[in-house]
């Protein structure tokens, strides 16, 4: 029997509770675990983008002091998993009724008993929205690829209900579960961590998840971060079906659903382009690194890493310890090109495949003639050779305006004024046919695609 004035029925932040204070009420700006001068969260992170100067700590269920439930209530009163509101939602009947003039929904379990979810709406702001239409009610869950979000129950008067992730700051409503032994589940495992595969090849991976005696040991989702590079499915048991589509780069993500723990596999599809001969001292690529055709952008890599990542910054760079100021490699060693083992082009194509240097860049540009194009859709140039052969080098598409390209070559010159061997040369493809001569710098740690030449 919620009354409007019980600390279960008022809507709450999630992992925040106490009254607003704040003149915006539920905003970024009154929620406890959020920088609002930097706008990163302080709590609760698992990616460095979202975290306060890249913080992160791995929690992905609430502590017990930021469990609302668990404080107001005690004893084992808490908040409900993840796991255990797919179990509500897949397990009971839900049936749309008013009780005492409130809209909301009968749950019903397998053994007959019953409870009342009321349409309790949600706090946005100061506004108390979508009262008696729509019940929003918060889990202990993160949500898995989103940290500024959490896992959330969704339902409405016309019958739909989902889960789904909301916005911390938002309050939504709790409905506290207790009285069974709850083993959390700790830790996701998969058997690989990296994959590379051809195209139409696929891969089988191993998932588990510790410890055993989980509650929820077998509710688990696996997602890929690209469908049309490489899909996940379920085969046997445990284990997952990776099947490689196009050239490119993903991430296979196990999340188990009792409190968002996961593992993850990294798969490159690897497409290999023909080389073609432009009558100059080495042969182009058809295609980008990572892509499967000529327009296709590719993957984007860090100059000296050889695989694609989420958060391109120097906090994530492999070769220093966190700023541009550390560097360990390619800095005071005197080397000014990349190592067989740190050129993308090489360790993932292998053969003769590697990156370009600069000044294989510049023959390129003064030797070839560069028409601006488009092609299939996407702009770009066709550079041909004296000797007529051509290939097609993407600049612009529907989701990118600006393109640069790396080369293997470290900048010598600190033209900007930056500390030594921070910056690495490329080039900067754009309609103004006059900029392809300059000689561009970037910061080693961004991600920009890469065209493969080879001996």
């Amino acid at each position: 029997d919620a009354q409007s004035d019980s600390p279960a029925w008022k809507p709450e932040h999630w992992c925040d509770y106490g009254e607003k204070t704040y003149a915006g009420g539920y905003d970024w700006r009154a929620y406890e675990f959020y920088m609002w001068d930097s706008q990163d969260l302080a709590k609760y992170c698992t990616k460095a983008q979202y975290g306060y100067e890249g913080f992160t700590d791995g929690k992905t269920v609430l502590d017990p002091e930021d469990d609302v439930a668990h404080v107001v209530f005690g004893g084992e009163w808490r908040t409900p998993s993840w796991a255990e509101m797919e179990e509500l939602k897949n397990a009971c009947t839900w049936e749309k009724t008013t009780q005492d003039g409130v809209n909301g929904y009968k749950v019903t379990g397998p053994n007959g008993n019953s409870i009342f979810l009321p349409a309790a709406g949600e706090r946005f702001n100061t506004s108390l929205e979508l009262l008696n239409a729509e019940g929003l009610y918060w889990t202990s869950s993160l949500y898995p690829t989103r940290p500024d979000r959490s896992v959330a129950i969704n339902f409405d008067a016309d019958g739909i209900c989902w889960i789904s992730g909301w916005y911390r700051r938002y309050g939504l409503t709790i409905r506290p579960v207790s009285g069974r032994p709850y083993v959390p589940v700790e830790r996701v495992t998969l058997d690989k961590t990296e994959i590379v595969i051809g195209m139409g090849e696929t891969v089988t991976l191993e998932s588990a998840i510790q410890p055993g005696n989980a509650c929820f040991s077998r509710s688990k989702i696996v997602s890929s971060s690209d469908n049309k590079v490489a899909k996940a499915s379920w085969g046997s048991g445990d284990q997952i079906i990776v099947t490689g589509l196009a050239g490119g780069f993903a991430t296979i993500t196990v999340t188990a659903l009792d409190g968002g723990k996961m593992a993850t596999c990294d798969v490159t599809v690897l497409a290999v382009p023909e080389a073609v001969d432009l009558g100059i001292s080495v042969k182009w690529a058809t295609f980008n690194l990572g892509a499967s055709e000529p327009e296709g952008r590719g993957c984007q890599y860090a100059w000296g890493e050889t695989k694609p990542k989420e958060y391109y910054a120097w906090s994530s760079y492999k070769w220093c310890e966190g700023t541009m100021y550390s560097l360990t490699k390619y800095c005071t060693d005197n080397k000014t090109v990349l190592d067989p083992e740190d050129d993308a082009a090489h360790v993932l194509l292998g053969g003769n495949w590697r990156m370009p240097t600069i000044e294989e860049w510049k023959e390129l540009i003064h030797n070839c003639n560069w028409e601006w194009v488009t092609q299939n859709g996407t702009s770009g140039y066709r550079v041909t050779g004296r000797n007529e052969n051509s290939i097609f080098i993407p600049a612009q598409g529907s989701s990118w305006t600006q393109y640069p390209y790396w080369s293997s070559s470290l900048d010598q010159n600190n033209p900007a004024n930056y500390p030594a061997s921070v910056l690495s040369q490329g080039v900067y493809l754009s309609p103004d046919i006059s900029e392809l001569a300059r000689t561009r710098y970037y910061f080693r740690c961004e991600g920009n695609p890469i065209r493969p030449v080879s001996e």
